[in-house]
């Protein structure tokens, strides 16, 4: 889902991967805090930090060969 690069609200992360919503937000919050995801609390929205993408696209392309 965050490959994308884009925002994602975490209702709808949390409804996809069957989380809840309260861990979830913890989650976001540490890996906001080690930058790997940009975590705006105001809109309850991530996405992947540019700097950590590269780590999404490796992997995506091992899945698919």
């Amino acid at each position: 889902m965050l490959r994308d690069g884009r925002w994602h609200s975490l209702n709808e992360i949390a409804q996809t991967i069957n989380v809840e919503y309260g861990k979830l937000i913890d989650v976001a919050r540490l890996l906001a805090k080690a930058n790997i995801i940009q975590f705006d609390e105001e809109l309850n929205s991530v996405r992947i930090s540019e700097e950590w993408s590269f780590l999404i696209e490796d992997n995506c392309n091992k899945i698919s060969q």
